[in-house]
């Protein structure tokens, strides 16, 4: 329970500051690139001192496929809403999610003051003005993150097969894919596969925000492992096949088998 607590305030007052550091970014920064990119470094900011908080941590491998002159199209496996601190700490991020997330209350919030695009996934014929929206941040130099699975798994289990319709913003930009896989390595200082321990992580199937979260913050150490796999020209391939190809090996580097 002091765990929880402790947790929870230190979780208050980064949230805190952070709404008020990104409200008045948006409100005083006028030209729209300079506005995304001051966002982007205030939001890595207080998403490093989040991971830091709550005592999370990971290590990078295959790192010089990560490039400073350039920006890419990340796509990432999701276990966890970790998954998204530790990337966002790994690099400033345009991240895309639903427009359910955005109204969605705290996390819509975070969410929007966070720089995210909210797209919408329902419909085919808002399609072609959502992918317009990501070429555009694309082409304005910015990364973007998506996971394509559409939705979180148990970090065991098979991945969910990809949705690719938005590898065409990024063949367009054009702007390389960026495979990225997440593996939870320790949960308090143990192997994270052992028992359930990784329940404790992974956030996904019927269990409410509320009740996983109390779990999350009862937690006294995570650490995680992040590789980053060559990039992938968006137009090497059908973006299906490219689809499947990418995620076989975020799934092996996930489940510590990585192709050769």
């Amino acid at each position: 329970m002091l765990r929880i607590l402790r947790n929870s305030i230190i979780l208050f007052f980064i949230i805190l500051f952070f709404s008020l550091c990104n409200l008045a970014l948006w409100a005083v920064t006028r030209d729209p690139v300079r506005q995304r990119r001051a966002v982007q470094r205030s939001t890595r900011f207080w998403i490093r001192a989040t991971l830091r908080g709550l005592n999370i941590s990971f290590s990078v491998s295959g790192a010089e496929h990560l490039r400073g002159d350039r920006n890419y199209f990340l796509i990432a496996n999701h276990i966890s809403y970790a998954d998204v601190l530790i990337l966002y700490a790994l690099r400033p991020l345009t991240g895309i999610t639903t427009v359910e997330v955005e109204g969605g209350g705290l996390d819509g919030f975070l969410a929007k003051m966070g720089g995210s695009l909210f797209i919408e996934r329902r419909s085919v014929k808002h399609l072609r003005g959502e992918l317009a929206k990501v070429t555009a941040i694309l082409r304005a130099g910015f990364d973007v993150l998506i996971f394509p699975e559409g939705t979180t798994t148990d970090g065991r289990s098979p991945m969910k097969p990809f949705k690719t319709a938005f590898f065409a913003a990024a063949a367009e930009a054009p702007a390389p894919l960026l495979p990225i896989a997440i593996r939870y390595e320790t949960v308090n200082g143990r192997p994270a596969r052992e028992g359930d321990l990784l329940e404790s992580v992974a956030y996904y199937g019927d269990i409410s925000f509320m009740a996983h979260a109390k779990k999350f913050l009862a937690l006294k150490s995570i650490t995680a492992a992040v590789t980053i796999l060559p990039p992938v020209e968006a137009t090497a391939h059908h973006r299906d096949e490219l689809g499947a190809t990418l995620r076989e090996r975020i799934q092996a580097e996930r489940d510590g088998h990585p192709q050769s």
